[in-house]
């Protein structure tokens, strides 16, 4: 429910950007986050997932694990700070360095609050952190429109990021409030470093696959194909994010309590799984039957090039939907060493898919080379997360077959329906409203008849949330 209201804030909130920004705007800052990514890889130093993976001995790590959090914060700045005019040059961006600059104070910022927020998952305190989250969203996403309302082009994206992460780190550590003592007990960072070291270049490798095909298009093409990519990259991923990305979130504690339990664990990462397909699936190639009229609805003309690419990366995101949360999985069973061979070998195929792509085409070439990466290596690593305890490829089917099938029927022949209405008044809105009802009236009865237990399963879900009461059939 968090991430519903977060992101339908988030979306008004790119709609009034849109039209105030400019692609290069938005190219601009798709460069800062993805060398933002790249060099504050050690501030995601995995020590918040080895606190949750430890939290039975939480204590005896917490005081030596927030010193290796600042010091993961800080240098990481550092080095941002050195890079930031190199970046400037490489990219033909003066602009770039100060946008780098600023991201780089988010490091030392969120430091602080590395410990607690994994005490916080641990305890498996989800309501806390949605409200948290919920008025970081607020308040970044009303300082974003404000500041390009102002004229401050670029900045208006990143500026409120470090204010931001003040107030979010402010308000968890007096949620919890870390036992820190003097000593840095520097004996006890090499005990966290080695699983943390794995976090590390694992994490290094996830960096080229979300930020890869920013930096590679920004060389190849400059910064104002980068912003429409940027933008229509940005929209389809809402989906994701929505869904699977916070999914992860709550799963990994969760099932780092399963892990003297392999079995149980894998049954209810498998069980998540298809929840977080059956609802997501469907919304995904929704969003791209939805791109043409809501494109011309809410967004600047000088936006319609991105809706082939919006549309291409959308149905991509479909396969990621389920596999997002395999990470967790692995992470859950301490199995570092693994999630980092698995993360090595799609990031080299990202890079090489991508830089063909951009050498031999522009934005919607890259969309569909990502899309295509996404297909490939979202079943993939839904495998590589179960294979050891019990699972087997005919699980990793069930996860996407039903799903996928329902939600091309159903979403397929709404988006005919919708091409063949005739035109008249408010057009893109009878669109909209056509598509996206008929897409429900069809996918609905079709998961119900094709998958009763996950239906049954989800609608029970949906009841305990709203605290309605059950009937007999759920």
């Amino acid at each position: 429910m968090q991430a519903v209201g977060s992101k339908l804030i988030a979306f008004a909130g790119q709609v009034a950007l849109a039209w105030i920004l400019g692609r290069k705007d938005f190219g601009q800052v798709g460069l800062a986050y993805a060398i933002f990514g790249f060099a504050g890889i050690l501030q995601q130093s995995g020590l918040r997932e080895i606190l949750i993976q430890r939290q039975h001995h939480f204590r005896r790590w917490e005081n030596a694990a927030f010193w290796m959090s600042i010091a993961g914060g800080v240098i990481p700045a550092m080095i941002m700070l050195a890079l930031a005019p190199i970046a400037a040059v490489l990219f033909h961006s003066p602009r770039l360095a100060g946008l780098v600059a600023v991201l780089a104070l988010m490091g030392p910022i969120n430091s602080l609050a590395v410990v607690s927020t994994a005490r916080l998952q641990a305890e498996l305190r989800f309501r806390l952190l949605s409200v948290i989250t919920m008025i970081c969203t607020v308040m970044t996403v009303s300082l974003n429109v404000l500041f390009a309302w102002k004229g401050l082009g670029a900045y208006s994206f990143v500026l409120p990021l470090p204010i931001v992460a003040a107030l979010r780190t402010a308000i968890i550590l007096l949620a919890d409030r870390p036992t820190v003592k003097p000593k840095l007990q520097l004996r006890r960072w090499r005990y966290l470093f080695g699983d943390s070291g794995w976090a590390i270049i694992t994490t290094a490798c996830i960096a080229i696959s979300l930020q890869g095909d920013y930096l590679i298009l920004g060389y190849f093409h400059g910064e104002d194909i980068v912003g429409l990519y940027f933008f229509a990259f940005s929209l389809s991923a809402q989906t994701v994010q929505l869904l699977a990305a916070n999914t992860a979130g709550v799963l990994y504690p969760a099932l780092s309590k399963l892990q003297l339990e392999p079995p149980r664990q894998c049954q209810a990462f498998i069980r998540a799984s298809r929840l977080s397909a059956i609802i997501g699936v469907p919304l995904c190639f929704l969003q791209a039957a939805l791109a043409a009229p809501a494109f011309a609805l809410f967004f600047d003309p000088k936006w319609r090039e991105a809706v082939p690419v919006f549309q291409v990366l959308s149905v991509g995101m479909a396969s990621m939907m389920a596999s997002v949360a395999a990470g967790s999985m692995m992470q859950a069973q301490g199995r570092f060493k693994l999630l980092f061979q698995v993360s090595l070998a799609f990031a080299i195929l990202f890079v090489v898919m991508v830089a063909i792509a951009a050498m031999v085409g522009q934005a919607l070439a890259v969309a569909v080379a990502v899309a295509l990466y996404s297909i490939i290596t979202g079943p993939l690593n839904i495998y590589f997360a179960v294979r050891l305890v019990g699972g087997r490829w005919a699980d990793v089917r069930d996860i996407y077959l039903v799903p996928t099938l329902a939600g091309l029927v159903a979403v397929g022949a709404a988006w005919w329906l919708g091409r063949v209405l005739p035109p008249a008044f408010g057009h893109h809105w009878v669109q909209i409203v056509v598509v996206t009802l008929v897409s429900t009236a069809v996918y609905v009865p079709l998961i119900r008849k094709l998958s009763p237990k996950d239906y049954a399963e989800l609608v029970g879900r949906v009841r305990r949330l709203l605290r309605l009461p059950s009937t007999a059939k759920d």
